[in-house]
């Protein structure tokens, strides 16, 4: 250290002694430690902060390093450099504060991976290395280490970051590095990764990867499950039903499954204790869905009950047949909104516009790529082809015997402003739908009132196309099919009620898609159907 720099320190600290002076001038880590916190508690942070860079950088001094972390942090506001002292001296301890603030710096910068993992190992100090604990700062660490994974469990995690945190997220080490739970998990979760990376780029599920996925997440769940913590439950669950909604779409033999997972996910820890999200809400509709197609009805009655229990007003269904994530009790409801004064005028457009529509419309390329970025091993950034995405209706609610049964063209219209790109190609249909824009679902915040952004979207449904039963996002809101070409055998189903088809090419049909539905393509040529979503007549 800078002699001149120490002894202006050493003429500034009036409280050490003489032998500690002397020390210090000899080098002692101990009594340059004991000059800088009497500089720093004097706040003369320019003589203190070279001492302590001294100490922690050449001398690898775990105080001094913690006392920098916390300076850069208070005083220089400088997470990142903050970040670096305080896992220097975590690690090294290993120091239970420094674990802790590092993991406390990563989660406010949304960084939870690694800031789980390093608020795990703190609070785990108390039980692997209880000489380097205490226990105000294990309840500190505990307590972050919940909030995190309310969080982890409200925001939702990517498959890497689920794989990445899963050895982390429990405060009783369980599982083990090595274990078969871990194989176990790493396995499934490259599988899923496969299944992610086939739907990004063509649009279709990978089923085989699926298959051979779905036993490794359920042998975890069976034998350790009473070993999970809340949120490596959640995490398991949540990629076991996100699985099986693809593969019951594809196989009824995984319905029952399908069931009991989206079940198990509406009992677990967080989706009970959370009622600001909807994680319990839906999990249970779903289950009601899959146990009803699976034809168990105590299953689905069960689940039914277990809904209408909850506090929570978005589960305050009134029947079987309507149980939406969310859920408002006092707006009217009923399946089919015939009487809707759209319905005439759209009629009387088409029979207007036809020609022009059907010619507009034979120039769409219904499978048309775009790009998305994509980091290589070198750290390039480069981009790759993927297919146009469907946001109506996901490939878990659909069957169909030929690829690509269910294409979108949209939306055409967000809830405040119109596609001018896509619109190019349909613009008569386009301006028919603008002189209709004020019946369309928006607000504040179209997403949450009206489930959705894609308010308007063209829709191209192959025969032998199914949309599998299920209940939409929410009762706030109505759903209008508007038959542009071949939707003569189409077939809507609503509960006990009897199917609904269309009365003629251009009909219209409105309906509460709250309520359980299904759709059954059982013609011989493409349909083209325009889908709106209106306003509620309780919402205006």
């Amino acid at each position: 250290m800078d002699a001149d720099a120490l002894e202006k320190a050493i003429a500034l600290a009036t409280e050490t002694s003489e032998g500690s002076v002397q020390q210090a001038r000899d080098g002692d880590v101990a009594a340059l430690y004991l000059i800088a916190r009497e500089l720093e508690t004097k706040e003369l942070f320019s003589q203190a902060i070279p001492i302590y860079h001294y100490l922690a950088d050449e001398r690898s001094h775990i105080a001094s390093q913690l006392s920098l972390g916390f300076y850069y942090y208070n005083i220089e506001d400088d997470p990142s450099k903050a970040l670096h002292y305080f896992i220097h001296a975590g690690e090294r301890g290993p120091n239970q504060a420094a674990l802790y603030n590092a993991g406390r710096i990563l989660g406010e910068h949304h960084n939870l991976v690694p800031a789980v993992a390093y608020i795990q190992l703190a609070a785990r100090l108390a039980t692997t290395h209880p000489e380097h604990a205490t226990e105000p700062v294990t309840e500190t660490c505990v307590t972050a280490f919940q909030a995190l994974s309310q969080i982890i469990a409200s925001r939702g995690m990517s498959l890497q970051e689920s794989l990445d945190v899963f050895s982390y997220a429990s405060l009783d080490g369980f599982p083990v590095a090595e274990s078969d739970t871990i194989e176990s998990w790493q396995t499934a979760v490259k599988l899923l990764q496969s299944a992610d990376d086939m739907y990004l780029t063509t649009g279709q599920l990978h089923v085989p990867a699926l298959q051979e996925a779905f036993p490794y997440l359920r042998s975890i769940w069976e034998k350790d499950a009473g070993q999970l913590s809340p949120l490596q439950a959640h995490l398991l669950l949540s990629h076991m039903n996100d699985a099986l909604a693809a593969l019951s779409a594809t196989d009824d033999d995984y319905l029952f499954a399908a069931g009991g997972y989206a079940e198990a996910m509406a009992r677990s820890t967080f989706c009970l204790q959370n009622e600001t999200d909807l994680c319990f809400a839906t999990s249970a509709s779903r289950a009601i869905s899959y146990y009803r197609r699976a034809g168990d009805t105590e299953a689905a009655q069960r689940v039914f009950e277990l809904a209408q229990s909850q506090s929570s007003g978005t589960t305050a269904w009134k029947s079987i047949d309507q149980t939406p994530p969310s859920f408002d009790p006092n707006i009217s409801s009923k399946p089919i909104w015939s009487d809707s004064s759209i319905t005439h005028q759209l009629k009387a457009a088409h029979s207007k516009t036809r020609a022009v529509l059907m010619n507009e419309i034979s120039t769409i390329d219904w499978l048309a790529t775009t790009t998305t970025s994509e980091i290589g091993s070198d750290g390039s950034i480069g981009s790759i082809p993927v297919i146009r995405q469907n946001h109506l209706v996901p490939l878990s609610l659909l069957r169909s015997t030929s690829p690509a049964g269910w294409l979108e063209y949209g939306p055409l219209y967000d809830g405040s402003a119109w596609n001018l790109n896509l619109c190019q190609r349909v613009h008569t249909l386009c301006r028919v739908l603008r002189s209709h824009e004020t019946t369309f679902c928006k607000s504040d915040d179209t997403t949450i009132t009206c489930g959705t952004d894609s308010i308007v979207t063209l829709v191209r449904m192959k025969p032998g196309t199914s949309v599998l039963t299920h209940c939409g996002m929410n009762n706030f809101r109505l759903t209008l099919h508007w038959c542009l070409y071949g939707c003569m055998n189409i077939e809507y189903s609503f509960g006990n009620q009897s199917p609904l088809n269309y009365e003629s090419e251009g009909g219209v049909i409105v309906f509460d898609d709250s309520f359980e539905h299904s759709i059954q393509h059982n013609g011989k040529e493409d349909a083209i159907i325009a889908v709106m979503f209106l306003n509620h007549p309780d919402m205006n």
